[in-house]
């Protein structure tokens, strides 16, 4: 029951809205929290304690209240006990990542990951040097699909994410009361990866490639990678123009049962977000256009062909570690875990100009009639002594606002800008476009794209950005990355790249 005269503690109900983060439970007992004065009183199952609030199903909903303001009666737990906080989603991330992030960040704190033995899924109890005991982190990796219905119903604290939720997803846990996935809140973009092709030696443009993965004929993948795949084709996909969903991915547990497949069926191809040992799979180029890409895992292979991996939480706020651990996922000791782990981290790993020959080459091949060999010597000019950033900021479809990709990478610049290391050098942005339309009208739309990043990064900054030259530049359609008249050609041509100085 909730007596009358709750109403004049609304307002500070709200303010003390907490997250705990336990497992909604059919056997939960009662209890009955109070306010010293009796003017609040709540009754019904717990649902969770994680030291520092209550969380109690009632009538009028989940309420989440700050244990120092209340007392509890009933079957109440001991003020010692320490949260649960839960991660379930994508295999990738939960088999090889979070583990190796979760250890890495205890020690950051001075603290022990001890693995514990929690049936299902992996359990790390995160523990002081005098053996107290502060949190247990339990990870398990279904998919993603199970990540976000757990969240809905209010099991898991953090789902792990190889893809943004879907409108029912996001649905469903709006209407459990937890907020809309959709803010830029609720997310954290941790790591990508690559996608790679593998298969009998053939040579495949983009649209080829799109006409075999969404017919009859074989394409394979690792099991835990399907899901990750699956969203790269969607996207893919879109951007061609198309709206399928359905993708017969073959998925096979393990390389091996890949090698055998691929013996059997010789024209099947290979997808894959690993890089296999080449002696046993043939890299198949994609070609853009403009020449194939590369399979080096060093360089980020052009969006949208990076699976990416997020960490989504719901909008209650988490308990202390949890919300440590998320800010430590993205710092550059975290960012060195994710590149041992295989995954491609997010630290500022600047590529010389002096690197770009094969894309310099493109630009004098690709030169249209409407730009001159002038005007992209002046825009060599304006990127000599900078290296490039292995950032691609893009724009939504139609739109001038960012990704959601894109937002996290502008938000991972800002942090890496603001640690003081780059204090002095002169940060470019440079927009690029595809070539439809006129050359002078692209050259606009690519300054405005430019400037437009660059705000955003300067809107970001909280610490005085007057130590850093922010400059923005249009370069049009001088650098494409795909060619030729297609939509999806468009489309990735689109972009902000930002180029650092060498020198402040």
């Amino acid at each position: 029951m909730i007596h009358s005269k709750l109403k004049p503690w609304a307002v500070y109900l709200t303010a003390l809205c907490l997250w705990v983060s336990m497992p909604l439970a059919t056997s939960a007992q009662n209890v009955t929290l109070s306010f010293p004065d009796r003017s609040f009183e709540v009754t019904g199952p717990l649902l969770g304690f994680d030291g520092q609030s209550y969380r109690v199903d009632t009538r009028f909903g989940v309420l989440t209240i700050a244990a120092d303001s209340v007392t509890c009666s009933g079957t109440c737990p001991s003020s010692e006990t320490a949260p649960i906080i839960r991660l379930a989603g994508s295999p990738l991330m939960a088999d090889l990542l979070i583990p190796a992030l979760v250890d890495a960040f205890a020690r950051s704190q001075g603290l022990a990951a001890v693995p514990m033995d929690v049936g299902e899924g992996l359990g790390f109890q995160l523990a002081s040097s005098n053996g107290q005991e502060l949190a247990l982190f339990i990870i398990s990796g279904a998919e993603t699909a199970a990540g976000f219905e757990a969240l809905s119903r209010n099991e898991v604290d953090i789902v792990l994410a190889d893809r943004h939720p879907t409108p029912a997803e996001r649905k469903a846990v709006k209407q459990a009361g937890l907020g809309d996935l959709r803010s830029p809140l609720r997310r954290r973009l941790i790591a990508r990866k690559t996608l790679r092709f593998y298969g009998a030696p053939m040579e495949l443009s983009l649209p080829e490639f799109l006409q075999r993965a969404v017919s009859e004929r074989s394409v394979l993948a690792l099991s835990r990678e399907v899901p990750a795949i699956n969203a790269i084709l969607a996207d893919l996909e879109r951007l061609g123009g198309g709206n399928s969903q359905a993708r017969p991915l073959m998925g096979l547990p393990n390389s091996s049962a890949v090698s055998d497949a691929l013996k059997a069926s010789p024209a099947a191809l290979f997808l894959t977000l690993e890089q296999p040992d080449q002696s046993e799979f043939q890299p198949v180029p994609l070609d853009t256009g403009c020449g194939g890409l590369g399979q080096s895992h060093d360089v980020v292979a052009p969006h949208p062909l990076n699976a990416h991996f997020w960490a989504y939480t719901a909008e209650p706020r988490l308990p202390d570690l949890a919300r440590g651990f998320l800010t430590f996922v993205s710092s550059p000791d975290a960012q060195r875990i994710v590149d041992r782990a295989g995954f491609i981290d997010q630290r500022l790993q600047p590529i010389p100009l002096e690197r770009e020959g094969h894309r310099l080459s493109r630009a004098v091949r690709e030169l249209i009639a409407e730009l001159s060999l002038g005007d992209l010597q002046a825009a060599l000019e304006q990127l000599a002594g900078s290296d490039r950033l292995p950032l691609e900021l893009r724009f939504r479809e139609g739109s001038p606002e960012l990704t959601r990709e894109s937002e996290s990478l502008v938000r991972g610049l800002v942090a890496q800008l603001e640690t003081g290391r780059y204090d002095g050098h002169a940060v470019l942005f440079v927009g690029l476009t595809g070539s439809a339309g006129a050359a002078a009208s692209n050259l606009l739309t690519a300054q405005r794209d430019a400037d437009l990043v660059r705000q955003s990064v300067i809107d970001a900054m909280t610490d005085d950005n007057a130590v850093l030259d922010f400059k923005s530049a249009g370069f049009g359609e001088l650098f494409p990355i795909a060619c030729g008249p297609t939509r999806w050609a468009r489309s990735i041509n689109r972009l902000v790249e930002v180029w650092l100085s060498r020198e402040p």
